[in-house]
């Protein structure tokens, strides 16, 4: 998704890191019969586990009694290092991303979920929460062809406070399980943050490697806020490293844009600057947080070139993928620019009107798709939803794009809001007979009088955006993880979806663009989503039950959805078209249905809103 990497350099990191474990130990020892002695216990450890406190001592029972021999193992830690730490990094976000079911929720020694935390600190660098548990979590995850550092010997022996926990049966406490018993590759992560956590002055390219991985293991674990941190931290490393070079940097853009494939340093920065860039815009498109200071010079960074991603291990469908985004985020920005700048919407005398404006964005995106598209990732508008996960998030991010055009309207239309900016070019409203001509399709209704069917059929076009946005992950299999950079931010931006279609369907005016079973069938693919991802002790689980009140509420929610209806469209994989619903809830009742002040959808300070 992100070539941050060159991937036989990373090849190289992991067979140094292998190598620079240090060997374990092994030692015999047979106890005699006349001499009682301390004696370690046998354990089962594999040979590149971490050194731990020593192997558990006991008094035997029989002190005359013959002892067999056996081996000790003590295996080293890895050197602590940036490149053991992105090693681990790699490992653990490996081990996660084969992890295709829910990940268990983090746990306390008294089994309760966890509130709204933070991992404790450690050395300046946070690390995992993986303390007691309860002893019933079993362990999830697969294997990543890396001996695990997670400690064997925690399974198998009482610790060394057993004693003093009451036990005086002399019967072995069942042993308390961990979070990384559960949380695939949080044994990983501990070690590598830890080590993160001892590099806090660096400012090498690795470590901008290093801070860009932990952040994005977080965002598997759905927690945004972390995420962010290590992203933002990994931002503010990566200013340093270019510091020297924007102007260079500015003087190729002002040129043919691209930079040199030999130039092999500087590609890996500009691949290090779009990806950390990207990942930080996606996140502060869902949460009001502060900015980076790499994001004022995109304007002055070029693209890096496609050739050298390509020839250092990405495929064609990855690089293109990559670098469609790209050219999203950058969409995405104009967009903001355009049409939430508040120069434009307090200025009554903009010099371009809205119909301007949206034509110029839709050059560059919808007029021009089959160009900035890939040819393997191109589609029509009435397919099914992709049902590979490069497909989707292009696809996704796209119809994001469309929604944050068109939601003015929408709003405008909702919530009697004036328009951002501007005016149309001729104030006065269109006759019916040139809606052909001006592309202006409102359905068979007539328009209330005091609307302007251009802004009819503006929202209109941002419901339809609207639909496919929150449709385009359900091709994927259901019922399993799908493997994005920022799962709270496609989920919390499908939230804010339904929200708003909600509101639409119980509009009077807007109602006629959305269909009851349409809307049905996306609440319930969107609510098996969430039931996947959400924790208890995630913000996620709370917009899940919103939504499931929402829909209960509507009447969205059946045991048995008609299979002649959208509906089995919508559970077959292919994308609902927004239609005339046959019928509607009465709208007294729901006519003031909107999404909460801060929304994904309508918040100004949301304008970036898309899909990672």
């Amino acid at each position: 998704m992100h070539p941050i990497m060159i991937l036989e350099e990373l090849d190289a990191l992991v067979v140094l890191f292998l190598k620079e474990i240090p060997q374990h130990k092994q030692q015999s020892s047979v106890r005699s019969s006349s001499n009682p002695k301390f004696v370690g216990q046998p354990t089962s450890a594999a040979p590149s586990l971490p050194e731990a406190v020593g192997a558990k001592r006991k008094r035997p029972l029989g002190g005359d009694d013959p002892a067999p021999s056996f081996n000790i193992f003590k295996p080293g830690h890895p050197f602590r290092s940036i490149k053991s730490a992105i090693v681990l990094l790699v490992c653990a976000l490996g081990k996660i991303c084969l992890h295709k079911q829910r990940i268990p929720d983090i746990v306390t020694e008294q089994g309760e979920a966890q509130p709204h935390r933070s991992p404790s600190m450690r050395n300046g660098g946070a690390m995992s929460p993986i303390h007691g548990s309860p002893p019933g979590l079993n362990s999830h995850s697969q294997s990543s062809g890396l001996p695990s550092p997670q400690d064997p010997y925690d399974r198998t022996m009482p610790s060394r406070r057993a004693p003093m926990q009451g036990n005086s049966t002399g019967v072995r406490p069942t042993p308390i399980k961990r979070n990384y018993d559960g949380i695939p590759g949080l044994e990983y992560f501990a070690l590598a943050t830890d080590i993160l956590g001892s590099h806090l002055g660096g400012i090498d390219l690795k470590h901008v490697y290093a801070w860009v991985l932990a952040g994005l293991y977080h965002g598997q674990l759905t927690r945004a806020v972390e995420s962010w941190a290590y992203i933002k931290q990994g931002c503010t490393v990566l200013q340093e490293v270019m510091r020297t070079s924007i102007y260079r940097f500015h003087e190729i853009k002002m040129g043919d844009g691209y930079v040199p494939q030999e130039s092999r340093r500087d590609n890996q920065v500009l691949l290090a600057y779009w990806t950390c860039l990207q990942l930080e815009s996606d996140i502060l498109a869902e949460l009001p947080l502060s900015q980076s200071p790499i994001l004022q010079y995109e304007d002055n960074m070029p693209y890096p070139n496609t050739t050298f991603v390509k020839i250092y291990g990405y495929t064609a469908e990855e690089c293109g993928s990559y670098f469609a985004q790209l050219h999203l985020r950058r969409q995405l920005n104009e967009i903001h620019s355009h049409l939430y700048n508040p120069d434009k919407i307090h200025r009554p005398s903009s010099p371009e009107t809205i119909d301007e404006g949206i034509h110029g964005l839709q050059t560059q995106l919808k007029t021009s798709r089959d160009i900035w598209v890939p040819a393997a990732f191109r589609w029509h508008d009435d397919e099914p939803p992709a049902g590979d996960i490069l497909s989707a998030r292009l696809r996704a991010k796209y119809w994001g794009s469309q929604v944050i055009i068109y939601r003015p309207f929408v709003r405008h239309l909702l919530e009697k809001e004036p328009i951002p900016y501007g005016a149309y070019k001729d104030p006065r409203l269109p006759r019916p007979e040139s809606f052909h001509e001006l592309a202006i399709n409102i359905g068979d209704k007539s328009v209330p009088e005091g609307v302007d069917p251009r802004t009819l059929n503006y929202a209109r076009l941002g419901i339809e955006a609207l639909i496919q946005s929150t449709s385009a992950f359900h091709g994927m299999p259901r019922k399993q993880r799908i493997i994005v950079t920022n799962i709270f931010g496609t989920a919390h931006a499908q939230w804010g979806n339904l929200l708003t279609l909600a509101a639409c369907y119980t509009d009077p005016l807007l109602t006629r663009f959305v269909d009851s079973e349409v809307l049905s069938g996306l609440f319930r693919r969107t609510i098996e989503f969430f039931d996947v991802i959400a924790h208890r002790s995630s913000p996620l689980k709370s917009e899940r039950n919103i939504l499931f009140g929402l829909a209960s509420d509507l009447s969205l929610l059946r045991e048995d959805p008609p299979t002649s209806s959208s509906f089995s469209s919508m559970t077959s994989g292919t994308t609902p078209v927004a239609t005339s619903a046959a019928s509607h809830p009465p709208t007294s009742h729901y006519g003031n249905i909107c999404p909460p002040t801060g929304s994904s959808i309508f918040a100004s300070h949301h304008a970036h809103s898309s899909r990672p």
